[in-house]
């Protein structure tokens, strides 16, 4: 092990030396052949074409991040081993030929600080990516990509040292493959949620402009930003059964000295507190409003965590007709048949699902009316990519 440098020339280097026929040059072969993303092992040359001997692989432990990083790697790195090890096998090997029976591995570390940007890379998302939502509201997108396969296939091209010239057979596929979303306009949709997939970050609604669930029209796609920041408000009344675990509800209710509700509950709200909220302490023997996290719900019996005092589980029982009256922020509360309004994107080209994907910056779901709720049918859960 050794350091060379301090601070912006810093360099740590491992090195095992070995028998060529053995465990060290069956390590030396294996990691010449197997390359990862950003780890391109290689032989150690004085220049083209003259390796030094012993024979040195190469093993880069900071992944190549820009062209300067590949450019001292390959270079000032890899010409200080060369001299470091033609030194030692000058001061070792006396005699000629007995250094080629031996392997060297070389791992090494070097770094790059600078006060310049990185390099421009084709491959990347951006190279000075807004925030997700700026202190306007305003919710940045970035880029989309039309085949996630094709610029999966090219990241790691670059990630292994390849295709960083200005081939136009290269670069003109991963700039068309490129969809700026912040660029396409906004408008206004509405419709009638036909599936739901996932949470409020990264998830997607599926839902059909008409009032029919039943059509075999492909459906518009309502995609929720990654970072979570898409607007989302759910209202309307819905049959308790929609209550699950790490749901929030608020009550009225009277409990007693060990967090029993005293009565059943016929009807209760689901909310969406705001960041940092602190519920209020719940006192027994008083009827007061309870705010709590639901942590289990075993047929009508449900069971909440409340945040403060010193009551903080609370075990309630639920009429068998309760009613959740709902003013959320939930994903997860949408069901099939619910009314949707939407403000976003839209992309209707290679890559879109559905007949379109709506990248949504506000989301606005009505809860379908009770009666129509319990004669209604699951719709399907799946959407297709084009």
């Amino acid at each position: 092990e050794a350091f060379a440098g301090s601070g912006a020339e810093a360099a740590h280097l491992n090195t095992v030396l070995g028998h060529r026929v053995g465990p060290t040059g069956t390590a030396f072969a294996t990691a010449l052949a197997s390359p990862t993303t950003g780890h391109l092992p290689f032989l150690v040359v004085w220049e083209p074409n003259v390796p030094v001997t012993p024979a040195t692989v190469f093993i880069n432990k900071a992944a190549i991040a820009s062209d300067r990083h590949g450019e001292l790697t390959w270079g000032a790195a890899q010409a200080g081993v060369a001299l470091g090890v033609t030194r030692y096998a000058s001061e070792r090997f006396s005699r000629p030929g007995t250094a080629d029976d031996y392997v060297l591995i070389v791992a090494v570390w070097a770094s790059v600080v600078s006060r310049q940007a990185a390099p421009y890379n084709p491959y990347a998302d951006t190279q000075d990516s807004p925030p997700p939502l700026a202190a306007d509201g305003t919710i940045h997108w970035g880029t989309f990509y039309k085949s996630a396969k094709l610029q999966q296939s090219y990241e790691r091209l670059w990630n292994l040292g390849a295709c960083r010239g200005s081939n136009k057979a290269i670069t003109v596929p991963v700039a068309e493959n490129k969809l700026v979303i912040d660029r396409l306009p906004e408008a206004e949709f509405a419709g009638v949620v036909r599936a739901v997939v996932g949470q409020a970050a990264g998830g997607m609604v599926a839902f059909d402009e008409s009032d029919s669930t039943g059509g075999h029209a492909e459906p518009l796609v309502a995609q929720f930003h990654p970072a979570g920041v898409t607007r989302l408000h759910i209202g309307g009344r819905a049959p308790a059964s929609i209550l699950t675990t790490g749901m929030v509800v608020r009550l009225r209710a009277e409990v007693d000295g060990k967090g029993h509700v005293i009565r059943p509950v016929s009807s209760f709200e689901i909310v969406t507190p705001p960041a940092g909220f602190v519920p209020d302490a719940v006192r027994s023997d008083h009827l007061e409003t309870i705010v709590g996290t639901v942590v289990s719900v075993h047929k009508n019996v449900v069971g909440l965590r409340v945040d403060a005092g010193k009551v903080r589980r609370i075990t309630l029982q639920l009429d068998p007709d309760a009613i959740a009256t709902i003013d959320a922020a939930r994903l997860d509360l949408v069901s099939t048949g619910d009314e949707i309004k939407v403000k976003g994107r839209l992309w209707t080209g290679e890559g879109a699902m559905g007949a379109g994907t709506i990248f949504v910056s506000d989301v606005v779901v009505s809860k379908r009316p009770l009666a129509d709720a319990a004669v209604a049918q699951p719709g399907p859960q799946t959407v297709g990519v084009r």
